[in-house]
């Protein structure tokens, strides 16, 4: 929810004062974008995401958030600062993605 507040924050800022009171994006960005995948650690197993409601919509939902952020000022504005961000959201989608081939491969 902070990610949240903080881009409407500086978006906010930026408009009515002619600059952000906050630059985007900076080091907590990254920091941010670990906790999806904190919580993809602690429910690693398909089975336990299943039952929790909508966890694994809600770790693809933020994770693809950060990385929409992240990636592009990674890549065109040279803030290397953000790419913890883009390694943690592509882990999560690939940690998404392998432990459930496993389910469906052995299950």
């Amino acid at each position: 929810m902070l990610a949240f507040v903080r881009v409407a924050l500086s978006m906010a800022t930026r408009r009515i004062q002619g600059e952000a009171l906050l630059p985007l994006p900076t080091w907590e960005w990254s920091a941010a974008a670990l906790t999806p995948l904190l919580v993809w650690l602690r429910f690693r197993d398909p089975a336990l995401r299943g039952r929790v409601f909508q966890l694994e919509s809600h770790l693809r939902f933020f994770s693809g958030f950060y990385l929409v952020y992240a990636l592009p000022f990674a890549l065109l504005d040279g803030r290397w600062q953000l790419w913890p961000a883009v390694i943690f959201s592509v882990s999560v989608f690939v940690g998404i993605w392998y432990t459930n081939k496993q389910s469906a491969d052995h299950g």
